[in-house]
């Protein structure tokens, strides 16, 4: 897949995070990000991401084979490995360093998509 240039300088572009988004993040668990990514870059992948997790999600067990976890979350994980659209989606420099800045360390690697 071919990301046109503006939308990959947008996924190497830093997100203007501060000492509050942090905090946010410590007391509650979690922070909303607003603007993170346009819409240009969300409708570019939104398309191709969608049809992946619906082909994907057609792998899984039928309901009636899957335990109550499994019936009340239907999960596909690493999907980045075998799918170039999301590995371009969620590896990329904005994504780490927004994560890295949140965590306060030197740098993420990513453990699983899910």
């Amino acid at each position: 897949m071919v990301i046109p240039g503006s939308l990959l300088d947008e996924l190497g572009a830093s997100y203007a995070l501060d000492d509050v988004h942090i905090e946010n993040l410590r007391r509650n668990g979690f922070v909303h990000l607003k603007g993170v990514f346009s819409q240009d870059l969300l409708a570019f992948f939104r398309e191709p991401l969608a049809r992946i997790v619906a082909a994907e999600s057609q792998q899984l067990p039928p309901l009636a084979e899957r335990d109550a976890y499994g019936r009340a979350f239907a999960q596909i994980m690493n999907v980045w490995t075998r799918h170039e659209h999301v590995r371009d989606f969620i590896l990329n420099r904005k994504t780490a360093e927004i994560a890295t800045r949140l965590l306060r360390c030197s740098g993420v690697r990513m453990w699983h998509d899910q």
